[in-house]
């Protein structure tokens, strides 16, 4: 009894590793300890951002080493090289049929145009035969400057000068360039500057609506006035721009369970107003060229899982790996639950069968068996009985009858050998 048992639950115990094992090797493991985030210059915005990221995922002991960089190209390039784990990216940048996915927008970043001179610009054929700065090589602000003079037909009617950020600033005030393109929030040094200099104007685009039509990654926005400088009254009137977003771009194999720990944070960076967003505007799934990871777009329908609201970051994701781990397991365990009961009372039956199988074959005594022998089968026989009666209620009618006839074929068994003995007298 107790060996069929055994194997039994040796059986199921197997069948539970092998599961067990299928399972864990489709789930992913443990989250790392260490990112590398691609960045930006260290003069511009995107460097400032990763340093706050850097600084404030220590706190949940990820360590983040930031990349500088030349921009959202150089990123893209880096995040399709395995050379860096998450990035910031301009969106409407392609990423020509990598696997990468993004986390969302986390701030707009507005097209700035300044142009020396008195009186701002408001068309782009207003730059008919001058030298315009339109971002470095590997910088969004290039592909988007470069898109803009495309739909206007200006590109080759213009001198581009492949310059951006402070030496652009400093090269359009000292009157080696006639306009400057930036991509980048007001907080950029550069534009903020440039504001605030009365021989360069920025740029008011009277087509914002048109662009942005062209565009789906431009979005149009309105500089209101003052919002630059309330006290200097900067800028003296609204002032229609264009904008694109940054997002939060990840290599195919972002850990799954660093997602809602990069929003988190990026919320606790980014949710703050300002002159293009309202307060909790982002981070956002809006704006953004990548497709969400589908973490990302959970994390934005309901917010951060359960285990992710009130425990820190590692114990949260342990917890969350497990569930992961478990329910496919009891899912995949459940049938098999359903039928050992069946199987278990399948052998028990079986056993009790052979028992009496035994006894018919002493009853009959076929094979010609002496008294002894045959009584020692029924001494083993019951010694069993006694086991049998341990089984469940539904099978004690089965073992009662058992009993009755053990006892009829001990009781013929003594009198037969009573009888021979009488006879041998």
């Amino acid at each position: 009894m107790k060996d069929k048992e055994t194997q039994l639950y040796v059986t199921l115990t197997v069948i539970s590793l092998i599961l067990l094992v299928v399972v864990l090797g489709r789930v992913q493991a443990g989250p790392p300890s260490k990112v590398t985030f691609a960045a930006g210059s260290r003069t511009g915005a995107y460097y400032k951002f990763a340093l706050q990221y850097k600084e404030r995922l220590a706190a949940n002991g990820l360590e983040v080493v930031v990349l500088e960089t030349g921009g959202s190209l150089e990123n893209l390039r880096l995040l399709r090289e395995g050379k860096a784990d998450i990035a910031f990216i301009q969106s409407g940048l392609s990423p020509d049929g990598s696997q990468l996915q993004s986390l969302g927008s986390v701030f707009p970043e507005p097209l700035w145009l300044f142009t020396r001179g008195e009186e701002p610009l408001t068309r782009m054929n207003q730059l008919l035969g001058k030298s315009v700065a339109i971002g470095t090589t590997d910088s969004g602000t290039r592909e988007v400057a470069l898109s803009i003079l495309d739909d206007a037909k200006m590109r080759e009617k213009l001198r581009t000068v492949s310059v951006g950020g402070e030496e652009a600033k400093q090269q359009l005030l000292n009157g080696e360039l006639d306009a400057a393109f930036f991509v980048g929030a007001q907080s950029v040094q550069a534009v903020k500057e440039l504001a605030v200099d009365p021989s360069v104007q920025l740029a008011d685009f009277d087509r914002v609506q048109a662009y942005a039509r062209y565009h789906s990654s431009l979005f149009p926005v309105t500089l209101y006035a003052g919002m630059l400088d309330i006290s200097q009254d900067l800028p003296p009137k609204d002032v229609h721009l264009l904008s694109t977003a940054c997002s939060l771009v990840v290599s195919e194999d972002f850990h799954y369970a660093l997602v809602t720990l990069f929003l988190q944070t990026a919320n606790s960076i980014h949710r703050a107003p300002g002159p293009f967003q309202t307060y909790g505007e982002y981070p956002s799934p809006k704006n953004v060229t990548l497709p969400l990871m589908p973490e990302a777009e959970q994390f934005y329908e309901s917010g951060p899982s359960f285990f992710f609201r009130y425990l820190p970051f590692f114990w949260a994701a342990t917890f969350d790996r497990l569930i992961i781990l478990l329910l496919p397991l009891v899912t995949l365990l459940f049938p098999l639950f359903r039928v050992a009961p069946p199987l278990y009372g399948w052998i028990l039956r079986r056993k009790l069968l052979k028992k009496q199988e035994i006894l018919r074959d002493i009853e009959i005594n076929e094979d010609g068996l002496s008294y002894a022998e045959r009584q020692a089968v029924l001494k083993e026989l019951t010694d069993h009985l006694a086991e049998l009666k341990n089984l469940p209620p539904n099978y004690q009618n089965d073992v009662f009858l058992f009993q009755l006839r053990l006892e009829r074929v001990q009781d013929q068994l003594a009198k037969a050998s009573s009888d021979e003995g009488l006879e041998a007298r």
